[in-house]
Order: C-alpha cells, then sequence, then structure tokens
C-alpha cells in the first residue's frame, strides 16, 4: 500500500460454507498480508459461481480483464476454494464522519 494512504477499501470473494467462515477466511489473509481491519462494511451477499462473468461485467465493468473469467472461478471452486481482491481504493484523509 502507497504510504501516503491512511487505508482503503476493498471488496473479497471467497467461498465457502457459510458467511462466517468466508469472513474469517479473509480476515487471517489480510492479517497474514500485514494488513490491519478496521471493520466490515456493507452486506455480505452470496453469488452464483455460475453467473460470476454477469455479475463482474455488471458490477465491476471498468475492470473487465482485472478479475479471473467464471471458467478459472469454477476451476478454482472444484479445487477447494477460491480468494479474490476488488483492485484496492485508497485514502489519504480520515473518512467523514456521518454525524
Amino acid at each position: 500500500m502507497p504510504a501516503e494512504w491512511l487505508g482503503a477499501y476493498v471488496t473479497i470473494f471467497a467461498s465457502e460454507n457459510d458467511h462466517e467462515a468466508a469472513l474469517k477466511r479473509m480476515a487471517t489473509n489480510l492479517i497474514q498480508q500485514g494488513y490491519e481491519i478496521k471493520g466490515v462494511e456493507g452486506k455480505i451477499d452470496q453469488l452464483n459461481p455460475y453467473e460470476w462473468d454477469e455479475y463482474i461485467s455488471n458490477a465491476w465493468s471498468d475492470f473487465p480483464n482485472f478479475y479471473p473469467k467464471q471458467k478459472e472461478v469454477l476451476e478454482a471452486l472444484s479445487g477447494g476454494g477460491a480468494l479474490f481482491y476488488s483492485p484496492y481504493a485508497g485514502y489519504d484523509q480520515p473518512p467523514k464522519s456521518n454525524a
């Protein structure tokens, strides 16, 4: 992470049996990389891996070549799991309070 960033937002996709296991896996992976987790924002969604390409096309249309293709996702899932990150959106000033 660039030194001038105070933090970053990232969307993570993980394959697990339930959302709690997915969160634990994601957190463990980030901590092992040396990141500090400040919180989880937004909701946790379950995605159908057979609709992956459609989801990426709709939700991440600015990054068509960043994510693996559906075939690669299905291969990763058949091999015991997958973990994918969105591009990091860094910030260099504290987030504004909603108060």
